[in-house]
C-alpha cells in the first residue's frame, strides 16, 4: 500500500484523523493497483508481463458465503444433498447450521473455491458411514459447532 500511496501522492505524515478505517483505505488503494506497482514491490518485469489481468478481490463476508452456500446454481449444499440422495439418504441443513457454517468459513478467510473442501470435511463422518445410514440426516448448529472448531 505504501507503493501505491506514494505513486498517488497520498502519503501519510505525522498524526492525522480520518473517518476511513485502515482496512477501507487499503481496499481503496488496492483498487488503484497497476503493473508498475508490482515491479516496484519486487516482482520481476517478466513475471508481471505474463499476468494478463491484475485485480484485487475483497474477502467474502458471512452474507456472501451464505449466498454461495445456498442460492447459487449448483450450490455446495445442493451438491451434498444430491450426493447423499444417490446413496438413498436424505439430508437437511437447518438455517442456524448454515449461518454457523458461514461464520466459521468467514473466520477462516475461506474463498469461494475452498468452500466445497470445508463442507466435505464437515460431512466426513457421514460420508464414512453413508451405506449404514437408513434415516434422514439433519445437520444442526450443534453438529457444525463440534465439527468446525
Amino acid at each position: 500500500s505504501r507503493i501505491i500511496r506514494r505513486r498517488l501522492n497520498r502519503s501519510k505524515l505525522g498524526f492525522s484523523f480520518s473517518d476511513k478505517s485502515e482496512d477501507t483505505e487499503i481496499e481503496a488503494l488496492m483498487n488503484e493497483l497497476n503493473p508498475q506497482d508490482l515491479i516496484d514491490f519486487g516482482m520481476t518485469p517478466e513475471l508481471v508481463g505474463r499476468l494478463s489481468i491484475i485485480s484485487h478481490v475483497k474477502p467474502l463476508d458471512k452474507h456472501d458465503l451464505k449466498e454461495i452456500l445456498t442460492t447459487v446454481d449448483n450450490s455446495p449444499i445442493e451438491q451434498i444433498k444430491r450426493e447423499f440422495l444417490l446413496s438413498g439418504v436424505e439430508i437437511e441443513f437447518e438455517d442456524q447450521a448454515i449461518d454457523l457454517i458461514s461464520e466459521c468459513l468467514e473466520k477462516k478467510s475461506v474463498g469461494a473455491r475452498q468452500i466445497q473442501s470445508e463442507l466435505t470435511y464437515l460431512m466426513m463422518p457421514h460420508y464414512m458411514r453413508i451405506h449404514e445410514i437408513s434415516e434422514k440426516i439433519c445437520i444442526n448448529k450443534d453438529y457444525v459447532a463440534q465439527q468446525m472448531r
